[in-house]
């Protein structure tokens, strides 16, 4: 059974009707990522729902129909879907670093040292570390330096899936890693 204090994860591979009908039927957090920029619009219907949606720069523009390539612009993007019923966006900007927005207020960081082998996987990797930050009720600073951090080790890793992706990889990497407050 899904409990209240559960969250679920979906992304735009589902239509916006199953995207609907889970909205209307889970009785927990749901998190949303829109995969792609074609599929994002299919969370609008359900955007009140959403309690974290993490598009990258391309969905948020397919979203709120805002430019999207500065953190000021991905500010802008995320109270947009903030006010379409979000209860916090996360709009990634690949190199250009990551805005989160919610109750709390807004932040904006980037990396510094990133080291890149392949990037698939990374995006996955920071929505992983949204939803572990989240778990361990971390505030929105340590929110976005632990989803980056989880992505630097997805970019540094050989393969998408690696074993070398563990919590004690990720505690070097966060240990190492430099980043620049960007909001």
């Amino acid at each position: 059974d899904i409990r209240p204090e559960d969250l679920a994860v979906l992304d735009t591979n589902l239509d916006e009707e199953m995207i609907a009908w889970l909205c209307l039927r889970l009785p927990c957090r749901i998190y949303a990522d829109p995969i792609s920029a074609n599929k994002a619009p299919r969370l609008l219907p359900s955007m009140g729902r959403m309690d974290l949606v993490k598009p990258n720069r391309y969905e948020a523009e397919a979203l709120t129909g805002l430019p999207v390539s500065t953190p000021e612009e991905a500010r802008r993007a995320c109270e947009r879907l903030r006010e379409l019923g979000a209860r916090r966006v996360c709009v990634n900007l690949s190199g250009g670093g990551a805005v989160l927005a919610g109750p709390e207020g807004v932040v904006g960081m980037r990396a510094r040292n990133i080291s890149v082998r392949s990037a698939t996987g990374a995006g996955d990797a920071f929505m992983a570390g949204l939803i572990l930050s989240d778990l361990e009720g971390r505030n929105p600073v340590e929110t976005l330096k632990l989803a980056t951090g989880c992505a630097l080790a997805a970019l540094a890793a050989p393969h998408a899936v690696s074993r070398d992706l563990t919590r004690t990889a990720l505690e070097a990497v966060l240990k190492d890693m430099e980043t620049e407050v960007l909001l």
